[in-house]
């Protein structure tokens, strides 16, 4: 089971190498931005998991944010978040950037966090209706959206929205299918969700959201369920495609 969590891999592999001296070769290898957990068995490898996760947790490994220059091509360290977290979701909405959610190694997580590139500095906002970690998260106009995710018990087809000028969140239409640890897209005024995980496993399903009216339409099938994947709108359709993009948004 591998952790990838940094862009600079060989001074992680020795930070992580020093912090994690107690665990290392009796289950965890390190090798450069990568966390291999092993065990014996399933029950082990849950307490181990979770060892990991405490450690993680301690060291704010997942807490910190780097921040990447074009014009020098380099990585740097910005302000670490108040809460360390995984699973956020993670969006950028008038020059600001807000991780919502997440997992903290022991809780599921409905908080909220927003940085501000000017004075490198996070702050708290309102915190959502429900705790979610793997929750899409995209900004529609004043609105900051979250949509599905998980628990800890199930994942979630809840949505609701932040807003951002008044500082409290409110429930909108649920998606016709729970999902988490899908992508989650704007395109056009519209929000778009794809894929992801849910008690039947991975997803193909692909629903499209419309604010004006406050409803979820399905619109196609992705030729395989897939879910952790990066979503991105492109000007021109992909090759091989199954169907013809105009006729996916125009559904």
């Amino acid at each position: 089971m591998p952790f990838g969590l940094c862009n600079a891999p060989a001074v992680f592999q020795e930070f992580v190498n020093r912090s994690f001296r107690d665990l290392l070769y009796s289950c965890v290898v390190v090798y450069l931005d990568n966390i291999f957990v092993y065990s014996p068995d399933p029950e082990s490898h849950q307490s181990h998991v979770r060892q990991v996760l405490r450690h993680l947790r301690v060291y704010l490994l997942y807490a910190k944010l780097e921040k990447y220059d074009p014009e020098t091509n380099q990585w740097t360290f910005v302000t670490a978040m108040q809460v360390a977290r995984i699973g956020a979701g993670i969006t950028s909405c008038r020059g600001l950037l807000y991780a919502v959610g997440g997992f903290d190694g022991e809780n599921r997580l409905n908080t909220v966090e927003c940085y501000h590139p000017e004075n490198d500095h996070w702050y708290s906002v309102a915190s959502m209706k429900t705790i979610r970690s793997g929750a899409g998260v995209v900004c529609l106009d004043n609105y900051l959206y979250a949509a599905g995710g998980y628990d800890g018990n199930n994942q979630l087809n809840t949505v609701e929205r932040y807003n951002i000028d008044h500082d409290y969140w409110e429930s909108v239409a649920s998606m016709k299918h729970k999902r988490s640890a899908h992508g989650l897209v704007l395109h056009q005024g519209k929000i778009y969700a794809l894929g992801g995980f849910n008690a039947d496993g991975f997803l193909s399903s692909i629903e499209c959201y419309c604010p004006e009216s406050n409803t979820w339409t399905e619109v196609s099938e992705m030729p395989i369920g897939c879910s952790g994947m990066g979503v991105a709108v492109t000007m021109e359709p992909c090759p091989n495609a199954v169907k013809d993009i105009e006729e996916i948004l125009e559904a």
